[in-house]
């Protein structure tokens, strides 16, 4: 009987624990479901997200597509328009002179015929005056002695027709054919070669350039900037995944274990060094320099002070430099109170000291065109570079980012944003002045850019002089943000920190 209730117990436990392991089981299995549920809702929101994203950004190339092509076609329609008018022209040219030399050719047949006509008028008058001379002489003389019954007036007796006859006798007969080539001969001769000449002086010479620029104005240019731009803001944010806080422990686990702290100690370590050799040749000045009084200067950051310290016994001793006055080390405040960080504000001459040698290209190049032209001066502030004609403010450069900004004293309204990508900058009162931005980034957008200063220029009347370009290479070298400081042209601040600092 005992080992009958041991047995039971056993088989009691023993399905016991079979339940509570069926039960853990069941319980990891829906969690692991619940698992693979969520992760695939994420992973088909996330395609989802991607394929609406691509979708919008495949309608707006197509879109950008569909412009150009009806930009093309407009511009063959204009083209097509133009050859057209140049054919009417041609046509009318040719029209014209045709009309000329016929008009030429009949006034001159005219004037043949006319003194033809003269002449044989004047011989049938010769001829006339000479009949009735033979005539009256005939009359004139005395009848023969006859009867009283033959005397009657000679009057009745007169034969006008046999005269007549006489007459027509006497003329000579007209010959056509003669008459004809004698005219024909008299006319000149038809120069085809005079003929063409006056209808190439009359039609205008074909300007290419003029056409390659109307060409150039029409078809508007694949700004890739603008369209990388909008394919941006339409696929922004379009990624973002929620995840819960059992996610965000995960993912900074994830993020712990792929950190290679030796790496990041043998960076630093680098870092530290580099900074040390930069920092040496100052120490050895300070030390050989006579310190003149004591000034009370804010406390150098920690690292600086043990590098400066490691340095200078090593240094001091083998090089021996003369007494000359020393720079002061710029000192970089750091805030004590952890909400406080120190921001660097940098003028526009650091900027584009500080910039790629291809804005740099394009900046000289702008205040150069700026300086051609008489009454014109530069005034280089801590924000932008402005220039004056008489006095007014009508231009300016600036730096926003790394692009460089032209600002102009023009109508932004008054010329086509497909060719100029001008925008409007009139609302903020730096800018009131001169409120048509454009941006220079390529060397097209250089050129269109000159051509807009070329523009206010003429409209302000002033006159280009013969002025040598001038090298700004030199002042504008690339310095360290070490040496910027010490200029001046970097300014420090303690502002508080935003979410983006670390």
């Amino acid at each position: 009987m005992e080992e009958i209730k041991q047995a039971d117990r056993k088989s009691v436990v023993m399905e016991g624990m079979y339940r509570g392991v069926t039960g853990k089981l069941d319980e990891v299995r829906q969690s692991f479901s619940k698992e693979l549920q969520f992760t695939s809702a994420q992973q088909v929101s996330a395609y989802e997200a991607l394929a609406g994203s691509l979708k919008d950004g495949l309608e707006t190339l197509l879109a950008e597509f569909r412009y150009l092509s009806q930009q093309n076609s407009a511009i063959y329609d204009y083209h097509c328009k133009e050859r057209e008018a140049a054919r009417d022209a041609l046509l009318e040219a040719v029209r014209t002179n045709a009309d000329l030399t016929v008009k030429a050719f009949t006034e001159q047949l005219e004037k043949k015929m006319q003194a033809m006509q003269e002449t044989f008028s004047g011989q049938l008058e010769a001829l006339r005056g000479e009949l009735l001379e033979s005539i009256r002489a005939a009359i004139a003389e005395p009848p023969a002695p006859e009867t009283k019954e033959t005397e009657e007036p000679a009057e009745d007796t007169f034969d006008y027709d046999v005269l007549a006859e006489k007459i027509a006798s006497v003329l000579p007969e007209p010959d056509y054919d003669m008459l004809a080539d004698k005219v024909v001969a008299a006319l000149p001769p038809v120069d085809a070669d005079a003929i063409a000449s006056a209808v190439a002086a009359v039609v205008p010479a074909a300007d290419e350039n003029a056409i390659a620029d109307k060409v150039a104005e029409n078809i508007p240019l694949v700004d890739y900037d603008l369209i990388a731009e909008r394919v941006s803001g339409v696929l922004e944010g379009e990624f973002d995944v929620t995840v819960d806080e059992n996610g965000v422990d995960k993912i900074a686990a994830s993020v712990a274990e792929r950190l290679d702290y030796e790496k990041l100690a043998d960076r630093v370590a680098q870092l530290l060094k580099e900074q040390a050799a930069q920092l040496a040749p100052v120490v050895v000045q300070q030390v050989a320099a006579p310190a003149p009084a004591p000034e009370p200067e804010p406390e150098p950051e920690p690292a600086r002070e043990e590098l400066a310290a490691a340095a200078a016994p090593m240094h001091a001793k083998k090089l021996v430099v003369p007494a000359q006055p020393a720079p002061k080390p710029v000192v970089v405040p750091v805030p004590d109170d952890p909400a406080l960080t120190t921001r660097f504000k940098r003028s526009f001459k650091a900027k584009i000291i500080e910039s790629d040698e291809e804005v740099k290209g394009y900046y000289f190049d702008l205040k150069n065109t700026f300086l051609s032209y008489a009454r014109i001066a530069s005034q280089v502030s801590w924000s932008n570079d402005r220039f004056t004609f008489a006095g007014d403010t009508v231009a300016k450069i600036g730096v926003r980012g790394k692009t460089l900004c032209l600002y102009l004293a023009l109508n932004p309204d008054e010329f086509p944003s497909s060719v100029y990508h001008q925008r409007f900058a009139g609302d903020t009162k730096m800018y009131e002045k001169t409120p048509m931005m454009v941006k220079v980034k390529s060397g097209v957008a250089l050129k269109r850019a000159i051509r807009l200063v070329e523009m206010l220029m003429e409209n302000l009347g002033a006159v280009r002089e013969d002025r040598e370009p001038v090298d700004y290479s030199q002042e504008f070298a690339f310095r360290s943000e070490e040496q910027l400081l010490a200029e001046g042209l970097i300014k420090t601040a303690i502002v508080e920190k935003s979410d983006l600092d670390f």
